[in-house]
């Protein structure tokens, strides 16, 4: 007679192996909003050599995506309440990142409406980033 298989259930109170592999994917979508800041003031140069914008112009060039921020934060944390973290999260994704279009635009409130509206999807994936790693108790 032989013995009986071990039990092989994984033990609810062990972590999960690959958390750490998570971390770095929302940590990395919590930089994009820090580092889309920081190449706006890399590219201001560029801009202005290209667009010709005026003194009030190029001021919403660099202020709308904190205007945005400032406004959206909140609000996407209660729409991730709401809807779910883990589908604002994709949401945010896809919005962010498949609608890259201002190398194309060619007047500055174009671009200052598109990035506006970028950084919509990109509160979305900051707030639930943060939901979801402090959740997880990485924090």
């Amino acid at each position: 007679m032989t013995d009986p298989a071990p039990d092989t259930a994984p033990d609810p109170a062990a972590p999960y192996p690959l958390r750490w592999w998570g971390l770095a994917v929302l940590c990395c979508a919590i930089a994009i909003l820090a580092i889309d800041i920081t190449v706006l003031n890399f590219a201001i140069p560029a801009i202005t050599t290209d667009l010709y914008p005026s003194a009030t112009q190029m001021l919403w060039v660099v202020d709308v995506y904190a205007f945005v921020v400032a406004a959206l934060l909140v609000t996407m944390g209660t729409v991730g309440d709401r809807i779910g973290r883990r589908r604002l999260l994709l949401w945010g994704a896809f919005f962010s990142l498949a609608l890259p279009r201002s190398r194309r635009l060619f007047f500055t409130h174009t671009r200052n409406a598109d990035r506006g509206s970028r950084v919509a999807g990109r509160c979305g994936c900051h707030v639930d980033a943060v939901h979801v790693v402090a959740d997880q108790g990485h924090v």
